[in-house]
């Protein structure tokens, strides 16, 4: 008969060798959750610092990031010490935000006329001259100056019309009268048919059609 020490040692060797097995597949599953886990962590934290990316450049693009296009003149000024500085240069520009703003005058020709009664009486081309653009400033003060059909700024050309038809003679270094079309000229226009236009076509006439003539029977 086997003693008790003996039937202690066999089933302690049989479960051993069924336990095995199981830590070694234990083993394993944790070495690929330990890897899996390691990725996702990646990738999540890959995938915050591009949103926050993304976040930090339209911040960055909207606060800091000014652009002045080829037909405008632009000026900036600077809150810390008060300084007016016209701008050598158009394109993209990087100024701290609140510190430093900067803002656009239109230098393109535009046309100012007067009328009355739906008739135009005087019209002329005028141009802002950037010369003046220091006098222009401390009569007007600071803001984006646009042309006619502009909803940004104020308009410049109501205010460089008022100029152009003070009546006094003086003029400004800021306003440029490219062309001045008189009331003459202007009927003389309006007389010169568009050469552009088609004349109308005249109206068809009409052309009698012969009958046949019966056959009597």
């Amino acid at each position: 008969m086997w003693q008790i020490d003996d039937l202690k040692q066999v089933l302690e060797s049989a479960v051993g060798s069924q336990q095995q097995p199981l830590k070694e597949d234990s083993v394993e599953e944790g070495k690929k959750s330990t890897v899996g886990g390691w990725f996702m962590g990646c990738l999540s934290i890959a995938a915050g610092l591009s949103v926050l990316s993304l976040v930090g450049l339209f911040i960055f693009w909207l606060g800091w990031v000014n652009y002045v296009e080829n037909y405008q003149l632009g000026y900036k000024f600077d809150t810390r010490t008060g300084e007016t500085t016209v701008l050598d240069r158009t394109g993209y520009f990087v100024t701290p935000p609140f510190l430093v703003k900067i803002h656009t005058i239109d230098l393109r020709p535009m046309q100012v006329c007067i009328s009355s009664n739906a008739r135009v009486l005087n019209c002329k081309l005028v141009q802002f001259n950037k010369d003046g653009v220091e006098l222009f400033i401390s009569w007007h003060g600071r803001n984006d100056y646009e042309g006619p059909g502009s909803n940004n700024g104020s308009n410049l050309d109501d205010i460089l019309e008022a100029y152009a038809y003070e009546g006094t003679g003086r003029s400004y270094p800021f306003l440029t009268v490219l062309r001045e079309l008189k009331t003459a000229d202007l009927e003389t226009a309006s007389a010169v048919p568009n050469l552009l236009t088609p004349p109308a076509a005249a109206a068809p006439v009409p052309v009698a059609v012969p009958q046949e003539n019966s056959v009597p029977q």
